[in-house]
């Protein structure tokens, strides 16, 4: 009894197995390029309210995002009874440059076994700067100087940019 009074006050780590059924009716979604940054908070047996992120292309209107926002917050509570709040990644992969960036990026983080992903990853071309997101694994001890590599090794193929890493952590899968 103790243990579930301070588990609720702290929190626990989401079902493996709900975090999976959120993720997979929102990629279900043809305009969804992903999900990520998924995060629950339960207010009792019957309540459970929560945050993630989707990925869409940045082609898409502010009207054609609410739509499909709508109608994915729509879908979960509905087979799910959980209320979402979805906050948006623009994808802008689809120019030469851009996918090459983030193909290096890739490659780089591949060499980092505590790194478990990497998105939001965004190239702005006005500002010269790129952000992006990553997954480190609990288990590492310093991920903020994994960070610091990443940028340190992007930075010399593409000194002109500034760049925003997030460190994120798997609070769902």
């Amino acid at each position: 009894m103790l243990k579930e009074t301070a588990n609720s006050v702290i929190g626990t780590r989401i079902d493996k197995d709900l975090a999976k059924k959120i993720k997979e009716t929102i990629n279900s979604f043809e305009e969804v390029q992903g999900a990520y940054d998924l995060i629950l908070h339960s207010y009792g047996p019957t309540k459970i309210i929560g945050s993630v992120h989707i990925q869409v292309d940045d082609n898409m209107t502010a009207k054609q995002i609410h739509s499909l926002t709508r109608t994915i917050e729509t879908k979960v509570y509905t087979e799910l009874g959980i209320i979402l709040t979805i906050g948006i990644y623009a994808s802008n992969t689809n120019d030469e440059k851009t996918a090459k960036i983030k193909n290096e990026l890739d490659d780089i983080i591949k060499k980092y076994e505590s790194i478990l992903q990497l998105h939001g990853f965004y190239v702005d071309t006005k500002n010269n700067t790129i952000m992006f997101d990553l997954i480190i694994d609990f288990k590492e001890k310093d991920g903020e100087k994994i960070r610091e590599e990443v940028i340190a090794k992007i930075s010399k193929k593409y000194p002109e940019y500034k760049y925003f890493a997030v460190i994120d952590k798997d609070f769902s899968d």
